[in-house]
């Protein structure tokens, strides 16, 4: 039994290492979507404060 779930996990392990290139590439997409919106929410809060400012 014990030879079975080594075989087991080492094929989830052979699947999961396949998988990771997958997954990293995913989040460093991720990563520039997210830093794409925080740089429209820095000029949008920008415009905001030049429009507070003209409104003082």
């Amino acid at each position: 039994m014990a030879e079975g779930e080594d075989i087991r996990s080492s094929m989830m392990e052979e699947v999961l290492e396949a998988s990771l290139p997958v997954h990293v590439a995913s989040l460093a997409q991720a990563r520039k979507e997210n830093a794409a919106e925080i740089v429209k929410l820095q000029v949008v809060l920008s415009e905001l404060e030049v429009s507070k400012n003209q409104n003082n």
